[in-house]
């Protein structure tokens, strides 16, 4: 047992281990801002999300005609944070849904999941975000940026409650 024991310690120093309950990974570089709301946008997707979305839709709906990404990368600052990815082919529907478990904190908030909603030829396009936090609890610390939209910004940004946890959904459906 022992020999186990340190066996594990010592390949979580050389390789990584997935942060502890206390030792959660900051996520406000990684989300940053996505219910920053404007004239513009109803809320804004951060460089490293874009970049996952893209590989995402490239590994799992990919365009006709275009190769399947072998492997997605993430961002490596990040990864920790990641578990892994579930489909959800949802085709009938005219999506498809990865879900991807993520554990860390966005201001102040910890997270749960990263899911992606992508269109099969049509516009279909939300990125959600799962809190360990009531509705009340992530509406007090997003709920100033998301009301800044007006009638003129693009896309749609709101916080729903699911199953007690609350998500900040980012649906830029065309």
């Amino acid at each position: 047992m022992t020999r186990a024991l340190t066996a594990t310690f010592a390949l979580c120093l050389y390789a990584g281990c997935p942060a502890t309950g206390t030792e959660l990974v900051n996520l406000d570089d990684f989300i940053g801002g996505i219910e920053k709301a404007d004239s513009d946008s109803a809320c804004r997707t951060s460089a490293p999300v874009s970049a996952l979305w893209k590989e995402i839709r490239l590994r799992y709906v990919p365009d006709p005609g275009a190769s399947r990404l072998a492997k997605v990368n993430l961002p490596a600052q990040f990864a920790v944070a990641f578990g892994k990815a579930k489909l959800e082919k949802r085709d009938i529907a005219g999506y498809r849904r990865v879900s991807i478990p993520l554990t860390g904190i966005y201001r102040g908030l910890r997270t749960q999941q990263l899911t992606f909603d992508m269109g099969i030829e049509n516009g279909i396009s939300v990125v959600s975000i799962l809190f360990a936090a009531s509705q009340q609890e992530v509406e007090s610390v997003l709920g100033k940026d998301l009301a800044r939209a007006t009638p003129t910004s693009w896309g749609e940004a709101k916080i729903v409650s699911r199953g007690g946890a609350a998500e900040l959904v980012c649906d830029l459906s065309s």
